[in-house]
């Protein structure tokens, strides 16, 4: 996924996807109350702000981060009294690190830059969700139409198309899950629980998982 990409994603989206909260935000944020007390909370590739502004509303201190400029534009502008950053730099240390729906867009190297930026920031809990890699290979999810380069293999490592729901297309990264616990390990993390998204009542297979990481001992 490139900037421009982002860029207009959130021009798009500027009210939100309320089936991300229906099938993603929900199960993330009840991870985070499950197993974590602290309250501050950095949101690593935000968008437009909505998941800061859900956990504001269960009481959390958020921040967001995003590189993208029209996104932290608009989600400033919807949540005013929330903090937002293109900057990595200009971001508080916090004590959970979220991250929805990013490293699936990233290459190899820049997965291992983006976990550089997040353990600099946080020491606690990490709570990361991806597109799920059993199923981001079907053509039909809950949220988007995939196309997968022909001949691809569930253990390959390449990129695909999704068509949203409102026609935009975009761009992700399949990789098998072992890449993910791989990733984890190289980083110095270690998974301590994981949770598949909602499927709603389409009959769909999940969308997404989240990872819940903490440092390893």
């Amino acid at each position: 996924m490139t900037i421009d990409e982002w860029d207009l994603i959130a021009s798009t989206r500027k009210s939100g996807d309320s089936l991300l909260f229906d099938t993603l935000y929900s199960g993330v944020a009840k991870a985070i109350q499950e197993r974590c007390t602290s309250t501050s909370l950095i949101d690593y590739g935000c968008g437009c702000g909505d998941f800061c502004q859900l956990m504001a509303q269960l009481g959390y201190t958020t921040q967001g981060f995003d590189r993208s400029q029209e996104s932290i534009t608009i989600a400033s502008e919807k949540y005013q009294s929330l903090p937002f950053y293109t900057d990595v730099e200009q971001l508080h240390r916090a004590d959970i690190m979220c991250s929805n729906l990013v490293l699936c867009t990233l290459t190899n190297e820049e997965q291992i830059e983006a976990f550089r930026e997040m353990k600099r920031l946080t020491t606690e809990l990490y709570v990361i969700s991806i597109c799920h890699p059993c199923f981001d290979i079907d053509s039909q999810g809950v949220v988007s139409q995939r196309e997968v380069p022909k001949n691809a293999r569930y253990e390959d490592t390449f990129q695909y198309s999704k068509r949203l729901r409102d026609n935009l297309v975009m761009h992700d990264y399949h990789r098998p899950l072992s890449h993910y616990f791989s990733l984890f390990d190289k980083v110095g993390l270690q998974v301590t629980n994981l949770a598949e998204s909602n499927t709603l009542d389409s009959g769909y297979k999940p969308d997404f998982i989240t990872f819940v990481l903490e440092e390893r001992t």
